[in-house]
C-alpha cells in the first residue's frame, strides 16, 4: 500500500464489503490507510469501513487486557456485520 507505487482504480472495482481495523499505535497504520483509501477510490466509499481505535496495538482484539478498545471494537465489527449483512443473525 505504498503511495509511491501507482494505484489503476480498476484494481478494486468488484472489491467485496470491507471492514478495516487499525491501531493508533500499530506500526502499519498508514499502509492501512492507503489501502482503505485505494479500495475506497476503486469500489465506492460505501463499501469500505475504517474503524481506528487511538491507542490499540497491532492485533489488539487477540488481548483481553487491551480494554477499552477490545470491547469498542467488537461491538463495532458486529454493527458493521449487521449493517452489511443484516439477515445473518
Amino acid at each position: 500500500a505504498s503511495r509511491m507505487i501507482e494505484s489503476p482504480a480498476r484494481f478494486f472495482t468488484r472489491f467485496p464489503y470491507t471492514c478495516i481495523i487499525a491501531g493508533g499505535a500499530e506500526q502499519t497504520i498508514d499502509a492501512m490507510a492507503t489501502f482503505a483509501d485505494r479500495v475506497r477510490d476503486g469500489s465506492g466509499k460505501s463499501t469500505v469501513t475504517w474503524l481506528a481505535y487511538e491507542d490499540a496495538i497491532h492485533d489488539f482484539l487477540a488481548f483481553e487486557w487491551h480494554e477499552p478498545e477490545r470491547s469498542r471494537a467488537l461491538r463495532d465489527i458486529g454493527e458493521w456485520f449487521e449493517s452489511v449483512w443484516p439477515s445473518a443473525h
